[in-house]
């Protein structure tokens, strides 16, 4: 198995070749966004059922085609349309960013943010024993994305900790109060470009994947297990699915999983805190750090 270290070096080194830094993200999202349907709004006469029209058949392809998830869902009766923009850096770790626009007056809301920690990717490295991101990068934006889409069911359902599937694990981690300081909106957009409301049910921002692991590996039986056979027979094979493609079924998988019964009614333990316990593997790898030194200072002394 991988030192941790190595891992983590691995991970600081190659998540910024892959994403882009979540200030020029947002800003790029937003504008497109903005741009797009201040043009629809522009033309006047047009009734809520002509702007859905008009932003699905235009602006949604366009947000795709750019990579970005984007879908129409109506808040307080109101057509809402929702983009999530995947970026990422060393500190922070791979990000999805969300938020919403009311297409009737062009009002921006914060809707979401969920990320997974350099350390849960460094984790998913050495528990896999594998050395080359460029083979997990894909794996670690489909968890991304059925994070995001599961983000209000767990939030709804009171969990306060939430598991993700990814590869042979799952990503575990729990919802935060507040954003990272880098994230805070007055920080992240200049010139006050990104007026955001909170939409009413982003009570909670911030959801934080913390760790990945294989449920039972250590030998020991844990309810995790059921958690992942829970998704195993829930969430069809995402792999391989154009980027088009996967935002739409993860949102037609996460719809699937919030009717009864729910990953919460099945697993009451989610609604706990979580209780940290010692990681074997990390006590494993600083006994044998341990042992060496003690070794090398005998070699030393010899």
């Amino acid at each position: 198995m991988l030192d941790s270290r190595v891992c983590h070096s691995i991970v600081r080194e190659n998540l910024p070749l892959f994403v882009d830094a979540p200030k020029a993200v947002i800003s790029r999202a937003f504008n497109l966004t903005f741009s797009a349907i201040d043009k629809i709004r522009r033309r006047g006469g047009l009734t809520s059922r002509d702007l859905r029209r008009q932003v699905e058949r235009g602006v949604l392809p366009a947000l795709r085609a750019r990579g970005y998830s984007a879908w129409l869902a109506d808040v307080g009766g109101a057509p809402v349309l929702h983009c999530v923009a995947n970026a990422g850096t060393a500190t922070l770790g791979l990000l999805a960013l969300g938020f919403g626009m009311r297409l009737t007056d062009g009002q921006c809301f914060e809707k979401s943010l969920v990320s997974i920690t350099p350390h849960a990717i460094a984790r998913f490295l050495q528990r896999t024993d594998n050395m080359d991101f460029k083979a997990i990068i894909g794996s670690l934006k489909i968890a991304l994305c059925v994070a995001e889409s599961l983000r209000s069911s767990f939030l709804h359902a009171g969990c306060k900790q939430v598991a993700i599937p990814a590869g042979d694990g799952l990503f575990v981690g729990e919802f935060k109060d507040e954003l990272p300081e880098p994230l805070r909106p007055h920080q992240q957009h200049s010139g006050n470009a990104f007026r955001a409301a909170a939409l009413p049910e982003s009570r909670q921002l911030y959801l934080e994947l913390s760790t990945w692991f294989i449920p039972c590996a250590n030998g020991r039986e844990t309810p995790w297990r059921k958690v992942k056979a829970y998704y195993g027979m829930r969430l069809c094979k995402l792999d391989g699915l154009p980027d088009t493609e996967l935002s739409n079924e993860v949102r037609q998988t996460a719809s699937r999983m919030v009717t009864s019964p729910t990953i919460a009614e099945c697993f009451p333990f989610l609604q706990n805190a979580h209780t940290r316990r010692a990681d074997i593997v990390e006590t494993t790898w600083h006994l044998a750090r341990k042992q060496a030194l003690q070794r090398e200072r005998l070699a030393i002394a010899a």
